[in-house]
């Protein structure tokens, strides 16, 4: 996954990626009134599907 935020302008205030093994589809991101950001979706492996749900900071990095 390639999370990337951007000012106003358009231009890029941080980037990070984040996965692993599989194919990982993002569905659905979120931003809380706090400034994190919920990212939902699905991984494969081996063809096996699962569901992720990651929290992130106001910078992108993951939280617990």
């Amino acid at each position: 996954i390639w999370l990337i935020k951007i000012d106003a302008f358009g231009e890029p205030e941080w980037q990070k990626t984040m996965g692993g093994s599989g194919d990982q589809v993002p569905s659905a991101i979120r931003e809380l009134p706090t400034g994190e950001i919920l990212i939902c979706g699905t991984n494969t492996v081996g063809g096996f599907s699962s569901i992720f749900l990651i929290k992130t900071d106001k910078k992108g990095d993951i939280t617990k």
